[in-house]
C-alpha cells in the first residue's frame, strides 16, 4: 500500500476493495494504518499465513472512536464510531507447502472472536498443512504448542473447519469511500 498515491483518492471508485497481508502482529501494526488511510468501499486484512497471534481490537482496527473526548477512549460507549474507517473483512489461513509452519488454533479462535465482537465478517480459509485434531496421529509429523498438538497432514486433509464449522462470512457491498 505504500505505493498508492493517497492524494488521488477522488480517483478510486466506490467499488474498489483494498487489503493487506498481516501474518503476525508486527506486520498488522506496520500495514493496517496505511490501509486505513486509503478510501475504499471495503478494507480487508488477510491474516495468512498466520504465524502468530494478531490483536485487531487493541488498536481499534475493527472500528474505533473518532472523538474520544466524548467517549473517554471507551469504544463500547462511543456514539461517533468510525464505521467508514475500519476493517470490513478479515480472512485467516494457515501456511502450506514445503517448510510450512504450524498455526496455533487459539490464534485463529481469538481472531474469529474479535471479529464476532466487532461485527466484522470472518472467513477462515484453511488450517494450511497442519491440523489440530487432538487424536494423536503419531504417523504424521507433529508440533506442540503447550498442551496443543498439531499434525502435518496436508491442506486437503487438514480442511477448513474451525470448532466444527466453516466460517464463510463476506462483507456486504458498500458504497462508502
Amino acid at each position: 500500500p505504500v505505493n498508492i498515491n493517497l492524494e488521488a483518492e477522488g480517483h478510486f471508485g466506490k467499488h474498489i476493495w483494498f487489503g493487506v497481508t498481516a501474518e503476525n502482529q508486527a506486520r498488522a501494526d506496520e500495514r493496517i494504518p496505511i490501509l486505513m488511510q486509503i478510501p475504499a468501499a471495503v478494507r480487508f486484512v488477510s491474516v495468512e499465513p498466520m504465524l502468530g497471534p494478531v490483536d485487531l481490537l487493541s488498536n481499534d482496527y475493527l472500528g474505533g472512536c473518532i472523538n474520544c473526548e466524548v467517549c473517554l477512549d471507551n469504544p463500547k460507549t462511543c456514539i461517533n464510531r468510525a464505521q467508514d474507517r475500519k476493517i470490513d473483512w478479515v480472512i485467516c489461513g494457515g501456511e502450506t507447502g514445503p517448510g510450512a509452519r504450524p498455526m496455533h488454533p487459539d490464534w485463529v479462535r481469538s481472531l474469529r472472536d474479535q471479529c464476532k465482537e466487532a461485527g466484522v465478517p470472518f472467513f477462515f480459509k484453511s488450517w494450511g498443512d497442519w491440523y489440530p485434531d487432538g487424536k494423536g496421529l503419531y504417523h504424521a509429523p507433529s508440533a506442540i504448542f503447550g498442551d496443543t498438538v498439531v499434525h502435518k497432514l496436508g491442506k486437503k486433509a487438514a480442511g477448513r473447519l474451525l470448532d466444527g464449522q466453516e466460517w464463510n462470512q463476506y462483507p456486504e457491498r458498500s458504497g462508502k469511500c
